[in-house]
C-alpha cells in the first residue's frame, strides 16, 4: 500500500463522533473536539432510532438481548426473576439504591439521592427530630393494588422527597392517612441553598 493511499485510509480512522468531520491526525481531532464540538453534548443528541442508522441498530440488539433471543432463559433463571420480581412487589417497587440521584450514608443516615443528602444535613443541623420511615402503605393505581413507603417521619409528619410529580404520585399522596410534606424541586431549596452554602456544590462528598 503507498503512502498516499495509507494515509486516506488513516483520515477515516480520525471521524469526529458530533459533527462527522475527518481529521488526518488525532491531535488535530482531539484539538477539534475540545475547541468546536465540546458544547454541543453526545453524538446522539436530539437523535432517535428512526432518524438515525446507529441508534436502530443499538436499539434493535437492545431489545433483541433484552427478549432473550438468541440467549434461551433455563427454566432456573426464570423462576429467580420471577422471585426477585414477587418480592419487590411486596416492597412496594421500593429499593435503596434504585433512584437515579447521588447515593450515599451520612451519619448513619442513608440518603437515595443529593436533595435527601441536603435534608438530612439540615435537620440535623437545626436539630431536628427525624428518622427514616420503614412503614409501607398501601394504593391503588390502575386497578392495581401498591404499596408506598414514603422517605422519612419527621414528627407526625411523614415525607417525600421527590423532583417529578405524576398521576401515580398523586395517586399515592391521596390514599395516604396521615401529614405528608411533599419536598420537590421549589419546596427542597432552602434546604439545597442552606448545604450549598456552607459545604460548597459538591456536597456529596461528604457521604461516608
Amino acid at each position: 500500500m503507498g503512502f498516499e493511499n495509507y494515509n486516506k485510509l488513516r483520515q477515516k480512522d480520525w471521524l469526529c463522533s458530533c459533527c462527522n468531520k475527518t481529521f488526518k491526525t488525532r491531535a488535530l481531532l482531539r484539538a477539534h473536539k475540545k475547541e468546536v464540538c465540546i458544547n454541543k453534548g453526545p453524538w446522539n443528541k436530539g437523535k432517535n432510532k428512526d432518524t438515525d442508522e446507529r441508534i436502530a441498530k443499538a436499539s434493535a440488539k437492545i431489545s433483541t438481548s433484552l427478549m432473550g433471543k438468541g440467549h434461551p432463559q433455563s427454566e432456573e433463571t426464570r423462576k429467580k426473576i420471577s422471585e426477585t420480581g414477587k418480592l419487590r412487589k411486596s416492597l412496594g417497587g421500593y429499593r435503596f439504591g434504585s433512584g437515579r440521584g447521588k447515593k450515599g450514608t451520612y451519619k448513619g443516615y442513608y440518603c437515595d439521592s443529593s436533595w435527601e443528602l441536603a435534608y438530612v444535613i439540615f435537620n440535623l443541623e437545626h436539630n431536628i427530630k427525624f428518622e427514616r420511615n420503614e412503614k409501607l402503605f398501601p394504593y391503588e393505581f390502575n386497578g392495581e393494588q401498591h404499596k408506598y413507603k414514603p422517605d422519612f417521619i419527621e414528627g407526625d409528619t411523614y415525607v417525600e422527597v421527590k423532583g417529578y410529580y405524576t398521576e401515580q404520585v398523586n395517586a399515592k399522596t391521596k390514599a395516604f392517612p396521615y401529614k405528608l410534606k411533599f419536598l420537590d424541586k421549589k419546596t427542597i431549596k432552602p434546604y439545597v441553598d442552606y448545604v450549598v452554602s456552607k459545604y460548597g456544590q459538591d456536597y456529596i462528598r461528604l457521604y461516608e
